[in-house]
């Protein structure tokens, strides 16, 4: 697909049909599209709803997010040969780009062909900005070929500005990932599974740190090791970022005199009872995050700049996270803001910190609270870009 060659029957199921065409290059991006994409069904019915990926994990969540309702393709290469070609068989009548991924010369086909291109989640971080000033002259031409940008944030607003977008083309939406909301009931097969191969009994005090990076892990197996010399029925669940790290979290679990279950082979591994369960598996996280009692955001003492502090925001757990938060930047401070989440710069912060919230039920249950409210009070973003998006469409 990626080459310009679409399947038969792909292109047969367009004829006749005006198509919307959304692109989410991975799996985040792809996560956020889910309520725009229920929308955009419901709204039009007799349209084609297509999404594009770049990478293969983002493709297969896509599918699961389409369900049959929508058709699901890899973004063809940005060549012009073959974009000219894939844009003359789909026809769009709307391009619609989540967070801010300039592809010179689809932007460029697509504006010669006159199909409107739309950013929705739109997000610039510090670091991407100082980049593309540096290109600032290049930068500025595709900009103008897009008809609007529906921003994430003020700031964010500010910088696509400053970066040559036409001020009257710039909307602050928020992110349509606030409007997932999930239920126990929605994790509820995934919990069950999980319980079952850790052995977690209702006494049990859990720790659930999530999409984690070098060297993270060392920290919290140090950390999760103090502290279980005072609360003895405590749990570690760890859920590396990137799966194929798991051999490596094994073996660094073994190296600190820890027991350790992996999910996917848990037989054979430990005994019942393991300290420590590996995650080495897609989609289990936001399940692992409603187990436990304290959670920990990964990407955040790594300098990486934070993951998904979404989904133990919807469980209303207390979230811990590190000072690097650059992709999460708007969440994180509106979190720390409405004390959801607790900021932490060291090995013995975080230490001190898990340990007030296994102490404090009562204030461990009001910082979770607390990041739930604040998500709570996110939502909307899907209604206000379609709000722009009808205008267009």
């Amino acid at each position: 697909m990626r080459l310009g060659f679409l399947p038969s029957t792909f292109i047969k199921s367009l004829s006749g049909k005006e198509a919307i065409w959304i692109h989410a290059v991975s799996v985040g991006e792809a996560n956020s599209t889910q309520p725009l994409v229920k929308a955009l069904i419901e709204k039009y019915p007799d349209n084609e709803i297509i999404i594009s990926t770049v990478t293969p994990t983002g493709n297969e969540r896509a599918k699961s997010i389409a369900q049959g309702r929508a058709r699901v393709i890899y973004l063809p290469l940005d060549l012009s040969f073959i974009i000219k070609k894939v844009i003359r068989l789909i026809k769009p009548k709307v391009f619609i780009i989540v967070e801010t991924e300039l592809w010179p010369n689809l932007l460029s086909c697509l504006n010669k062909n006159n199909i409107p291109v739309i950013f929705i989640n739109g997000r610039i971080s510090e670091k991407s900005y100082r980049g593309y000033l540096f290109g600032k002259w290049f930068i500025r031409r595709l900009i103008e070929k897009v008809r609007f940008f529906m921003m994430q944030s003020e700031a964010d607003a500010k910088r696509i500005i400053e970066l040559g977008a036409n001020r009257e083309s710039v909307k602050i939406i928020g992110n349509t990932k606030f409007d997932i909301i999930e239920t126990i009931a929605d994790v509820k097969e995934d919990q069950t599974l999980i319980k079952k191969i850790f052995t977690i009994n209702d006494n049990d005090l859990i720790i659930c740190a999530g999409s984690t990076h070098y060297p993270e892990e060392s920290i919290l197996i140090k950390v999760y090791s103090k502290l279980k010399n005072e609360f003895k029925n405590l749990k570690l669940i760890l859920v590396p970022r990137h799966t194929k790290r798991a051999d490596y979290i094994r073996q660094l679990v073994a190296e600190n005199n820890l027991t350790f279950t992996s999910y996917s082979k848990p037989l054979g591994e430990a005994a019942p009872g393991a300290d420590v369960l590996i995650l080495d598996i897609m989609g289990k996280l936001k399940a692992a995050y409603s187990l436990a009692d304290v959670c920990f955001v990964g990407g955040t003492l790594a300098e990486i700049g934070g993951h998904n502090l979404i989904e133990p925001a919807i469980f209303s757990k207390p979230i811990i996270i590190g000072s690097h938060v650059d992709n999460c930047r708007y969440l994180a401070e509106s979190l720390l803001e409405a004390n959801g989440a607790i900021m932490i710069k060291s090995e013995a912060d975080l230490a001190d910190k898990m340990k007030d919230f296994l102490l404090q039920p009562s204030l461990n249950k009001e910082v979770g609270e607390n990041s739930h409210k604040c998500l709570m009070n996110l939502k909307g973003a899907t209604n206000r870009a379609m709000s722009f998006l009808e205008e267009v469409i």
